[in-house]
């Protein structure tokens, strides 16, 4: 998903709550790690605003054991979130 690194002032950064609530989203959603397919997945603290101004946040594998070297925080794609949820959680 295209983002605008120079937007970078702009990005909002999360609190536990909304961090908790995506996370839930994501979970909902079905996603898991493109690499072990864990649905341990948390996100970064900051989310990005794209091109389109949508709302995207950074998604990190908690699974150690399945990851080479028990490395953890692999990370994954950006996962978008519905503009009516970035509202409900109160980042847009």
């Amino acid at each position: 998903m295209p983002f605008n690194p120079d937007l970078d002032a702009d990005q909002p950064t999360l609190n536990a709550s909304q961090r908790r609530q995506i996370e839930q989203l994501v979970r909902c959603a079905g996603k898991t790690c493109e690499v072990c397919g864990s649905d341990d997945l948390s996100c970064d603290d900051v989310a990005v605003r794209t091109m389109s101004d949508g709302i995207s946040v950074r998604l990190f594998c908690n699974n150690r054991k399945d990851h080479a070297d028990g490395v953890v925080g692999t990370e994954q794609p950006l996962f978008a979130l519905e503009k009516n949820d970035a509202h409900r959680i109160g980042i847009l």
